[in-house]
C-alpha cells in the first residue's frame, strides 16, 4: 500500500474532504489530491506530520503500512563530495 493509498482510506473511512482535510492540514486540495493519486511519491515529512494531525491519528498510523516507494522513484539530493580540495 502507497502512503497515497493509505491517506486515502483514511479520509473516507472519516467521511472528510479533501477540501476540509486541507484545510485542517494547511495544504492545498491539489497537493492531497497528487498524494492520494501517487503524484507525490515522497512529501515532506512536516507535510505527512499535518495530514495525520489534521485526521487524528499519528504519524505512525498514517505511514505504518506503506511500502517503500521503488528506487527508481526515490529523489535523492547529492551533494558534492570533498577530498583534499578536489570536487567530485
Amino acid at each position: 500500500m502507497t502512503l497515497g493509498q493509505e491517506l486515502r482510506r483514511l479520509r473516507l473511512a472519516q467521511k472528510i474532504t479533501k477540501r476540509s482535510l486541507a484545510a485542517s492540514a494547511g495544504i492545498t486540495e491539489a497537493a492531497i489530491w497528487s498524494i492520494e493519486h501517487d503524484r507525490i511519491v515522497s512529501p515532506r515529512l512536516f507535510m505527512i506530520a499535518d495530514l495525520a494531525g489534521a485526521l487524528g491519528v499519528s504519524l505512525d498510523a498514517l505511514v505504518r503500512m506503506v511500502d517503500h516507494p521503488p528506487k527508481d522513484r526515490l529523489y535523492v539530493r547529492q551533494e558534492p563530495v570533498c577530498i583534499e580540495g578536489s570536487i567530485l
